[in-house]
Order: C-alpha cells, then sequence, then structure tokens
C-alpha cells in the first residue's frame, strides 16, 4: 500500500522543483518571479506560508516562451504540461509536473497520464494604457479561459447559478471547436506584444480586473524561499498590498485554507 505524503513530504518536493526551475531560468537568462501566495510567503514567513502546499511563478510572455522552450526539452522525473501538448489538460498556463509522484485530489479535471505534484507557470502579458480597452482586454482573456476549461468535468460545492452558466459556455462551446479556441486564445494575448505599456494582465482565470493587473516588470531581486534563492518582481511590494492589503498581518484562522494536496509517490 502506497504511503501517502505529509503536508512536510509535499513542501519538499515542490522545492525541489522550484530550485530546478530556478537554476534552469538562471542558466538561461529567463526572468520569473514567484507570485500570490509564493510571493507572499517569501516575503512575510521566508517560505511557504504555513498552511499552504503549492508554488506559483509567473513570467512575461517573452520570458514565458523561453522557459517553456527549454523546459519542453528536458527529461528525467519532471514533464512540462502544456495546453496543446498534454491530453485532458485544459488550463491556459502551463505546469511542471513531478512524474515520480501520484495527484489524486483534483476532482475538477479528467484523468491526465502522469500528473502528479506541480508549479504552476504563469503567464502576464502586455495589456493598453487606457482603463476601458485595458478592461475589454481582460474580458476577452477570461472568456475564452472559461471556454477552454469547460471540457473538464462538474466541479463539486458550486452554486446553482454558476452551475446554469457552465453549462450556457459549455452549450456554445460545442459550436466551436478546441483548436479554434486556442488559436483565438493566443492571437488574443498576444495583442498588444512587443509594444512598450505600462501595464500586464494575467492570461489565467481571476475573478477580477485592477487587483491582478501589474505594472509591466523593469527590475527583479532575489528573495528567500525556505532553503533557496527565488527571483521577484522589484515591485513586490505594491502587488503584494493591491492584492491583500495588509499583507504581514495574518488573515482570520478560517480562512488559513490550502489544496488539501492527496499525493503520493510511485
Amino acid at each position: 500500500m502506497k504511503k501517502e505524503l505529509n503536508l512536510e513530504e509535499i513542501k519538499k518536493a515542490l522545492i525541489e522543483m522550484l530550485r530546478y526551475i530556478d537554476e534552469i531560468c538562471r542558466k538561461n537568462n529567463i526572468e520569473y518571479s514567484v507570485i500570490a501566495g509564493t510571493m507572499l510567503g517569501a516575503v512575510r514567513h521566508k517560505g511557504f506560508i504555513p498552511w499552504d502546499d503549492d508554488i506559483d511563478i509567473a513570467l512575461t510572455k517573452d520570458n514565458y516562451d523561453k522557459l517553456l522552450d527549454v523546459l519542453k526539452n528536458q527529461t528525467g522525473r519532471y514533464q512540462l504540461f502544456t495546453i496543446d501538448k498534454t491530453k485532458n489538460y485544459n488550463f491556459t498556463f502551463a505546469k511542471l509536473v513531478d512524474t515520480k509522484t501520484i495527484l489524486i485530489d483534483e476532482k475538477s479535471l479528467r484523468p491526465i497520464e502522469n500528473y502528479g505534484l506541480y508549479v504552476d507557470i504563469f503567464c502576464f502579458v502586455n495589456t493598453s494604457d487606457n482603463k476601458l480597452a485595458r478592461k475589454h482586454h481582460f474580458n476577452e482573456i477570461k472568456r475564452l479561459n472559461s471556454l477552454i476549461t469547460l471540457t473538464n468535468p462538474k466541479q463539486k460545492g458550486i452554486s446553482l447559478t454558476r452551475k446554469m452558466l457552465r453549462k450556457t459556455k459549455r452549450l456554445v462551446s460545442c459550436f466551436i471547436s478546441r483548436k479554434i479556441l486556442i488559436n483565438r486564445f493566443a492571437k488574443v494575448i498576444n495583442k498588444y506584444y512587443g509594444k512598450k505599456t505600462k501595464y500586464m494582465v494575467p492570461i489565467f482565470f481571476v475573478a477580477g480586473v485592477e487587483n491582478e493587473i501589474i505594472d509591466t516588470p523593469k527590475e527583479y531581486v532575489d528573495l528567500t524561499f525556505e532553503n533557496i534563492k527565488v527571483m521577484s518582481f522589484s515591485e513586490y511590494k505594491k502587488i503584494l498590498s493591491k492584492k491583500y492589503g495588509d499583507y504581514m498581518q495574518l488573515p482570520p484562522e478560517e480562512d488559513r485554507v490550502n489544496h488539501k494536496m492527496i499525493a503520493y509517490y510511485k
């Protein structure tokens, strides 16, 4: 009988994956940043948020493409998952997956071969400096993101309203091929590519608009995450304040939740 990994064993495996990505990025002059809870953990705890169990990084589009080009040619236990190359994978961002582990908790996903513990690899793209055009661009990305992910099975614990909305979108997606949606998505996220814009918007699904938009990064700094140095956007304080408010203040105990990873070694 396989032994379930505890939280500390999961964290150890994720740190090794982050170390692997960091080494590849530095070797190939690729700039990235820890993001979201990983950025918050690095700043507030010098590592994982104590109750957290995942790692997120983000890159600008040019760096994102460079990293994926390198990772897709790597061999060994870590495997790159992307929407255009991985069967039943419906996220519009990439994941680096530890194929020596088995992850069984994500019930919203169809079975994916070799799916295990992972590091999420997110992407930010240039967007308009005009507020209305920026919001339109963000909403286009969000809409296509939602349609692309509709091939996932039903998720548990969502409201009746959201279930009806998903059914309506699923009906719409039946008349549009997956390939067309992915090609349209690529065109939309590259709308401002190569232009010098003040802001960048995430390509992954998020609820809001302005809280998720960042200033186009100009510099990067090193932060400590557990026992390694990691890269971060230099304006991490501004990003964290925008997203979390008083980010150094611990949240109420009822909000200290994680993904409840259930993982095993093969």
